[in-house]
């Protein structure tokens, strides 16, 4: 019988990116170690007395899904990109890696909500410039919602495998 193991991977730890919130998600082996992404979020309170939260995507890697799992000490992007959840894509024929996430928007009543998918583009899975991403989807281009976009699967299809759905 399979012995059952408890692995965390990341947790909350105060004064830090991932303060708040720090849930893991997607996997990937990359250069001989297994990756995450994962959500992560600080809440801060602004001058006005609002509690903002400001969101991104931390990484952490590890040797085998059981660990020891090391987390980076940064977020992979800004937290003011306001981003959480994510997909990767990797197209063996050019090299490139594409990160899709969500978008949260803030509205003038600090209501918030997912309201587009964005990806950035990168030749190394561990390094992202918020200055290299599109909007794949938003309200002003979907056509079943005009304001909350749901979370980013990426998954290519086919035989041979050649578009993204």
């Amino acid at each position: 019988m399979a012995q059952t193991v408890d692995v965390e991977v990341v947790s909350t730890e105060p004064d830090t990116y991932r303060s708040d919130t720090a849930n893991p998600g997607y996997l990937f082996w990359y250069e001989e170690k297994l990756w995450t992404f994962f959500t992560c979020a600080q809440n801060l309170t602004r001058p006005d007395g609002r509690v903002i939260h400001t969101r991104s995507l931390g990484m952490a890697h590890a040797p085998h899904p059981d660990g020891p799992w090391t987390v980076l000490d940064a977020p992979v992007l800004p937290q003011e990109e306001q981003i959480e959840n994510s997909s990767l894509y990797h197209e063996e024929s050019n090299g490139w890696w594409f990160l899709f996430t969500n978008h949260v928007g803030i509205d003038g009543n600090w209501d918030e909500w997912t309201d587009a998918i964005w990806v950035y583009c990168s030749r190394d899975p561990t390094s992202w410039d918020p200055g290299n991403k599109a909007v794949v989807l938003d309200g002003r281009n979907c056509t079943w919602s005009k304001q909350c976009i749901g979370m980013p699967s990426v998954i290519p299809v086919g035989d041979p495998p050649g578009h993204l759905v």
